[in-house]
């Protein structure tokens, strides 16, 4: 028997295990033996199996747990001088060469791979996988320019086998069996497991280890046919390209043209810009114009009034969605495929599309320091934000002063055209209110001049022109002046007409006076009668100083404030009165009691007595408690107590 077939028998690991990289020595007599049917030590007779090595081997067998295996012998001396290497690396692959020539020697039969032809991406199957039945196998002989691991013949065909474990058949050995046109298959057997048994390692080569074709002389003629009808697809792919690039040109021209034709000054963003003194930022170079619908200006100047309320900033890509919802994006390039972006470059196009063309306008932005790249979005840099603020205060003053300017000029056209209504027709004929406003009446500064420097002056003008149109409509008495305006005539006439009426009022409150006068006095008349009585006929003409001297009636007369003044003082003299009765009625009583007869108490009541000052009587000397107690002691001193 086959001394390697006999290995199979015994089951043992084809390939050495725990890290063992030689398992296999060549006899003496040529034959490939296991390290388990070799002698222990240089007695094994073996040789290393790799044909450039050769060099004696030594089967090391230990009775420790360490797996048993060939070394190669320790080098002599002229060897280690020739620079011989301690040991090769080719051992087992030349002993698994060996092996796959005596198993296919004994097997006649492989499985090949499915015959494909490939050419890019298109692959045509001309036979599936299926067995290889042959008359002999061949190992490591020269086949051509290269030595397969087995050479497969069967009649005068051959095939070559290669076997790859750790190095798969490289280019240049794949090149020229490519060149000799000599079909080779590869199996690959790196998977497999270095546990496998010589059953399983059968197995694998013969049916189940992946393998693949080197080079196949059907799949080189149906690759041949592929490339052929590949070319000519290209060929009609490229020329429908170059269709498709004209027609992406165009289409971009003609939106272009569109864009770049559309109105422009009417676009309130561009209106609001200008508005801002920012017009020069929407000038200069734009590229993609294509992808808009509308003139570069419109959306730059949509950009530059979108970044002003946005406080976080902006992205180009928000950019583009608030464009879309403006219908200013052209559909017709905005949502491209992969390849239709390629056209786009193909034709030449300018890249990014839109988004691309608005960073391209945001980056110059920030040359002029109007914007500002944080990273993860654009915005108004401070100095910008400042210049806006600034700039805003100065338009909203311009603004009220335009408007006031505004209303001023409006102002005295109305009041002119209001006030030259008034005139008569004779004096209006030929009359222009543009003529009138610039008129100067101090020959330097026009009427309409005057209004618009809106100071003190025109203050005055307007406060005259609302005085002449108020004496006009006879709502006002005041001296008024024509100021150019043709109503002299209508003037003198309201003047006349006041005058008459001013001297019928004044007759008529010179009347109102006298009748107020008489009221007057004869108020104050009837209350000195109801509260003083027999006393008001002195009161009323005798002078007092709170009315600086005149007498009440004279006071009533002069004025209804004299007559509250003497009101009062007539109201605190009627209260002097009220005293002094009580008094002398309470000194009448106590003197009654002196004097018992009526005669008597009477004439002491009423005549002067010398101890009283000015000789006057008790009666008049009493006006209160102090006065009253100082008669009765009088009387009680000259009569004594009863």
């Amino acid at each position: 028997m086959d001394p390697l077939a006999a290995l199979s028998k015994i089951g043992h690991a084809f390939f050495a295990r725990d890290g063992v990289r030689l398992a296999f020595g060549k006899r003496w007599d040529g034959e490939i033996i296991h390290i388990s049917q070799a002698s222990r030590g240089s007695a094994c007779g073996c040789q290393c199996p790799a044909k450039n090595c050769g060099r004696k081997l030594v089967a090391r067998k230990p009775d420790s747990d360490m797996a048993h295996h060939f070394a190669h012998a320790p080098l002599t001396a002229a060897e280690r001088a020739s620079g011989i290497a301690p040991s090769c690396k080719h051992g087992n692959m030349t002993a698994l060469h060996h092996y796959a020539e005596q198993l296919l020697n004994s097997r006649k039969s492989l499985v090949l791979p499915p015959v494909q032809a490939t050419c890019g991406a298109r692959t045509r199957t001309i036979r599936q996988a299926k067995p290889f039945v042959f008359d002999s196998a061949m190992l490591e002989t020269m086949d051509g320019e290269t030595i397969p691991a087995v050479i497969l013949q069967k009649g005068d065909d051959r095939m070559q086998v290669e076997v790859y474990v750790t190095h798969r058949c490289g280019p240049e050995k794949r090149a020229k069996i490519a060149g000799a046109g000599i079909s080779a298959v590869e199996i690959d057997l790196s998977a497999l497991s270095r546990d496998t048994t010589i059953a399983g390692l059968d197995e694998a080569i013969l049916t189940s280890a992946p393998r693949e074709w080197i080079y196949n002389r059907r799949a080189a003629h149906v690759g041949h046919e592929l490339e052929r009808i590949a070319r000519q697809e290209a060929a009609a792919a490229e020329e429908r390209r170059r269709n498709q690039i004209e027609k992406v040109k165009a289409a971009y021209a003609s939106a272009r043209q569109r864009a770049l034709g559309s109105d422009w000054q009417e676009s309130p963003q561009v209106q609001a810009v200008t508005a801002a003194g920012d017009a020069g930022l929407l000038d200069g170079p734009s590229v993609g114009d294509g992808y808009f619908t509308v003139d570069p200006r419109v959306w730059k100047a949509g950009i530059l009034c979108d970044m002003v309320p946005r406080f976080l900033g902006l992205t180009p890509l928000s950019v583009i969605g608030e464009f879309r919802t403006r219908g200013w994006i052209n559909e017709q390039f905005a949502s491209r495929s992969q390849n239709e972006d390629s056209l786009l470059s193909d034709a030449n196009l300018p890249n990014g599309g839109a988004e691309q063309a608005v960073v391209r306008f945001l980056r110059s932005l920030a040359v002029k320091g109007v914007v500002e790249d944080t990273g993860w979005a654009w915005k108004q840099t401070q100095g910008r934000s400042a210049e806006l603020h600034q700039r805003r205060i100065e338009q909203e003053r311009a603004h009220r002063e335009a408007a006031q300017l505004a209303v001023r000029l409006a102002s005295l056209k109305g009041l002119g055209e209001s006030i030259a209504l008034l005139g008569s027709d004779v004096e209006r004929q030929g009359f222009e209110i543009a003529s009138w406003m610039e008129h100067a009446p101090d020959g330097q500064q026009s009427l309409k001049q005057i209004a618009m420097k809106g100071d003190a002056a025109w203050q005055a003008l307007k406060g005259s022109l609302a005085t002449t149109l108020a004496v006009l409509k006879d709502e006002s008495v005041q001296e008024a002046d024509d100021l150019g305006l043709p109503v002299r005539g209508a003037l003198k006439t309201m003047r006349s007409i006041h005058d008459s009426r001013a001297a019928q009022r004044k007759v008529e409150e010179e009347e109102a006076e006298r009748l107020q006068r008489l009221e007057r006095m004869e108020t104050i008349t009837a209350l000195s009668i109801s509260w003083i009585g027999d006393a008001h006929s002195n009161w009323l003409e005798a002078p007092h100083s709170n009315l600086d001297g005149m007498s009440p009636r004279e006071a009533a007369a002069r004025s209804g404030e004299y007559l509250e003044i003497a009101t009062r003082l007539l109201r605190s003299f009627q209260a002097e009165l009220i005293k002094k009765a009580k008094w002398v009625d309470e000194l009448e009583r106590e003197a009654s009691k002196l004097l018992p007869r009526a005669d008597m108490l009477r004439l002491y009541m009423t005549a002067g007595d010398p101890e009283l000052p000015g000789l006057v009587s008790p009666t008049v000397h009493t006006k209160d408690e102090q006065t009253m107690r100082k008669c009765l002691a009088l009387l009680r001193r000259r009569y004594g107590k009863r």
